[in-house]
């Protein structure tokens, strides 16, 4: 009996020690595993990580002046300026810049690209499609940078200015024309008061030229100080023919 009890105390013995040592070592992994629950001192972001951007192009349109403008009209157009960056957030010399909007509404000159300079800005310049249009859209620009394609765009409109042409002004003044002769007929266009810095076209008319017994010239281009000069040619036209004069962008 005594050795029996002995045995089944020994035996509980060590299986009591089999369990304090399992408890023990579970104590003692969970307590390692809150050793490393906390937060990292160093984050991914801080151990010599950088941050990845993306390449930009900003638009900006300015009048003669420099100032900022949001809107163009004949005599009054537009610079468009297109600053061009990479990821990093540094400007791209020598680099093509295209540009684009509404034909209907407005034009791009002198090309419809442009190299950015040492600034990493391209520029071109928008003006009005017609002496006549009116309306609002966007001029767009892309690049390519690296393997990226880069687009920006900045929103204007196109407005109306003052258009006024004087009466025509005949070669040979006051004088009435002789059968079958011919003289110059010439015109100003004025924009806002101002004679027009762009070339416009200017068409003549006249009743005597609508029947085919006078010859005016058609499509006649503003030079400088705003002048359009045409010829205008008898055809068998008697009596007092009124002249007419109109222009387009």
């Amino acid at each position: 009996m005594q050795t029996f009890l002995y045995f089944a105390r020994n035996c509980l013995g060590q299986g009591i020690a089999r369990v304090s040592a399992s408890l023990l070592l579970a104590v003692t992994l969970a307590a390692l595993a809150g050793c490393h629950g906390g937060d990292d001192p160093n984050p991914p972001e801080e151990q010599g990580g950088t941050t990845t951007g993306t390449p930009s192009i900003a638009l900006a349109l300015t009048n003669a002046a420099g100032a900022t403008v949001s809107a163009i009209s004949t005599g009054a157009p537009a610079t468009v300026k297109a600053t061009l960056k990479d990821a990093a957030g540094a400007v791209i010399p020598n680099a093509i810049v295209t540009f684009s909007t509404d034909a209907t509404l407005a034009t791009i000159s002198p090309a419809a690209t442009a190299l950015t300079n040492a600034a990493g800005v391209a520029t071109i310049t928008l003006s009005p499609a017609t002496i006549v249009t009116a309306g609002a859209t966007d001029v767009k620009a892309t690049a390519q940078v690296g393997t990226v394609a880069v687009t920006g765009s900045i929103g204007f409109a196109v407005g109306v200015a003052a258009v006024t042409i004087t009466a025509p002004v005949l070669g040979v003044g006051a004088a009435p024309l002789s059968a079958f002769g011919t003289t110059s007929v010439a015109v100003t266009v004025s924009f806002g008061g101002v004679p027009v810095a762009t070339p416009q076209n200017v068409t003549f008319a006249s009743a005597c030229a609508g029947i085919g017994k006078a010859a005016l010239s058609a499509g006649v281009a503003t030079v400088e100080g705003g002048v359009a000069t045409g010829s205008y040619r008898d055809n068998g036209c008697a009596g007092i023919d009124v002249i007419t004069a109109s222009a387009a962008g």
